[in-house]
């Protein structure tokens, strides 16, 4: 694991820089800036179509008024800047509902830290603040749903590399199968040693901050995650010019996005919540209700465009 940069680049060219920053927030802003990128040439693609028009801004000069529409690059920005704040609120509060015992010990310390968020809280949180501000700024909603569908799915899948490559805990439970041949140990089976949560126990000879690994190896579900969210991605991609009426491709991206996270909670270490006559995740709750959702929406879709 290279939960800091220096790490990496200690183990890969042996030196290190004189400052130092944590690998998760490398990838994680890696992944915002790719999806940015795929959102900025969607959006751009959709004003030509004249599917998504920019918003027209006026604005008062001596007395008199001018206007000017706000270009794809803009928009890309305001989205941006609304996905992260409200992601990070949404992801903390439904970490927090999630952890409930925990946070009444240390509420503070839950809130502040820089670990522990959920996903799902975030995305809810963003997809409801952007949804206000495209009504705000009179956007066609259905073709935006789209133009995020492929950016969500592939943002979700480079940032959980991010808790791979960190080691933060986001791992599967403890891999007791036999290997096949064909598969590569770390894919099948990994200790995560130093990893940024300090679990597990101490490796022998280690000196530093980071020096756990897992005395068992665990399903690696982030390397799983990427690998189904980029397929999904190209499939996505793929389908984003043939699909008609608007608003089916976000609806096959609800299917998809519940499949993964559902499929994936079966391996995956997580709170489990007892409903008498079964056990369940946030996330297997949360997954179900947005693959109904996807479910209901197509139905709805396939609907309206028969009238």
């Amino acid at each position: 694991m290279f939960p800091t940069l220096n790490h990496f680049l200690q183990y890969a060219f042996g030196f290190e820089l004189p400052f130092n920053l944590p690998s998760y927030g490398i990838i994680f802003a890696f992944s915002l800036f790719l999806s940015a990128f795929v959102l900025y040439l969607e959006l751009k693609r959709k004003n030509r179509e004249g599917t998504i028009k920019m918003p027209v801004v006026e604005k008062k000069r001596n007395g008199e008024i001018a206007t000017s529409v706000v270009k794809p690059v803009n928009l890309v920005a305001d989205f941006l800047f609304l996905a992260v704040i409200w992601g990070i609120i949404g992801s903390k509060v439904f970490h927090i509902l999630e952890n409930a015992s925990e946070f009444a010990k240390d509420p503070a310390g839950m809130i502040f830290s820089f670990q522990g968020f959920s996903f799902y809280g975030g995305l809810i949180a963003a997809a409801i603040a952007i949804t206000m501000y495209s009504r705000k700024r009179k956007m066609a909603l259905r073709h935006l749903l789209d133009v995020f569908s492929p950016t969500l799915i592939l943002a979700y899948g480079v940032g959980r590399m991010a808790c791979q490559v960190s080691g933060d805990g986001d791992w599967g439970i403890v891999n007791t199968l036999a290997k096949p041949g064909w598969i590569p140990q770390w894919l099948w089976a990994y200790n995560y040693p130093h990893n940024v949560i300090n679990a597990g126990v101490p490796i022998p000879g280690c000196a530093g901050e980071y020096c756990h690994v897992l005395p068992e190896g665990v399903f690696p579900t982030p390397v799983y995650e990427t690998l189904m969210c980029v397929t999904f991605f190209i499939i996505l991609m793929s389908l984003r010019k043939r699909l008609k009426p608007p608003g089916m491709l976000f609806g096959i991206y609800l299917l998809m996005n519940g499949t993964e996270r559902f499929l994936i909670e079966k391996i995956r270490v997580n709170n489990k919540y007892d409903l008498g006559f079964m056990n369940v995740t946030q996330a297997e709750i949360v997954s179900t209700i947005i693959f109904l959702c996807g479910v209901l929406f197509l139905f709805w879709l396939r609907k309206i465009k028969k009238t």
